[in-house]
C-alpha cells in the first residue's frame, strides 16, 4: 500500500504573519489561516533553495500478503543542485531505489536487481517530478516536501488546520501542525529556527478503516559539498536497461 503524499496549496495568504508569538491556546476555527501561512511559507522558501540535502528516517505501515497491518521502516536522502538536477535513494525493508536526474533524463536504478531505466524528461526538477508521477505513476521519495503550499484546490478542501504544540524532535524544538481533508489527515513538525525547516512529517489515509500512516523525520544540510557527476546515472557491468512502463500498461 502506497500512501500519496499531496500537499496543499495556498498562494493568497500572506507570509510575513508570525504564528508563534505567545503559547495561546488553540484557536477554534477549524482551518486558521495562520497555520496555513506557515506551511505556505515554508513550502516556498524550500522551492527556493539553491541546494540542500535533506535525510529522513521513515516509518511505513502497509499490508502484509496475509492482509495483516505492519509497519516497515527505512532510509532516504536526496540531494538537489539548482532546479535541475537531483539524486535520491531510498533503502527500506520493501524497496531499495536510486534516482538520478541531470536537467535532461532521469533514470530509476534497483541495486538489488541491477535493473535500470532511463528516459527523457523536462528540464527543470519540479515539472520533471510532476512529469513521472502522471507519467509513469512515479511518486520520488521525499518530492512531497518540495510540493507543500502549491496546490490551491487542494487547500479549498482543507476542513482541518491547526496548531497542536510544540515538540522535539532530533533535540530542536519543532511547532506542530495538523491539517486534514476528507480522506488524509497530515501532520507538520516545523523548526524554530530561522530558517524554519520542517522537522517531521506524518501522512495517516484516514479513507481506510485500518488508517494506514507513514512518517518522515528529516535531517537538514544547506551547505553539501556537491559533485555534477553524482546526478548522472553509469551503468556498471551486470546492469540490466528495461523499458518504464507507463502507468496505463
Amino acid at each position: 500500500m502506497q500512501l500519496k503524499t499531496c500537499w496543499f496549496g495556498l498562494a493568497l495568504l500572506p507570509l510575513s504573519v508570525s504564528l508563534w508569538a505567545s503559547d495561546s491556546q488553540p484557536t477554534e476555527v477549524a482551518v486558521n489561516p495562520l497555520v496555513v501561512a506557515k506551511a505556505v511559507e515554508i513550502g516556498r522558501y524550500l522551492r527556493s533553495l539553491p541546494k540542500a540535502e535533506v535525510k529522513a528516517t521513515i516509518t511505513q505501515d502497509i499490508l502484509s500478503p496475509s492482509g495483516q497491518m505492519i509497519q516497515t521502516m527505512g532510509n532516504s536522502a536526496m540531494t538537489m543542485d539548482g532546479n535541475n538536477k537531483l539524486y535520491v535513494k531510498i533503502n527500506s525493508d520493501n524497496l531499495n531505489r536510486e534516482y538520478f536526474y541531470n536537467g535532461k533524463q532521469l533514470t530509476q536504478y534497483s541495486p538489488t536487481l541491477h535493473y535500470y531505466t532511463t528516459v527523457d524528461v523536462a528540464d527543470n526538477t519540479s515539472d520533471m517530478l510532476n512529469q513521472v508521477e502522471n507519467y509513469y505513476a512515479l511518486n520520488i521519495p521525499l518530492k512531497s516536501l518540495f510540493d507543500i503550499g502549491k496546490d490551491q484546490s487542494a487547500l479549498n478542501q482543507l476542513t482541518l488546520a491547526e496548531y497542536v504544540g510544540v515538540s522535539k524532535i532530533n533535540g530542536q524544538l519543532c511547532d506542530h501542525l495538523v491539517f486534514a481533508q476528507e480522506k488524509s489527515v497530515w501532520q507538520l513538525w516545523t523548526s524554530r529556527n530561522k530558517p524554519s525547516l520542517p522537522c517531521k512529517v506524518l501522512i495517516t489515509d484516514s479513507s481506510q478503516p485500518n488508517r494506514p500512516a507513514r512518517s518522515e523525520t528529516y535531517t537538514w544540510n544547506l551547505k553539501p559539498k556537491l559533485n555534477n557527476s553524482e546526478f548522472t546515472f553509469k551503468a556498471k557491468p551486470g546492469d540490466i536497461a528495461i523499458p518504464f512502463k507507463k502507468a496505463a500498461e
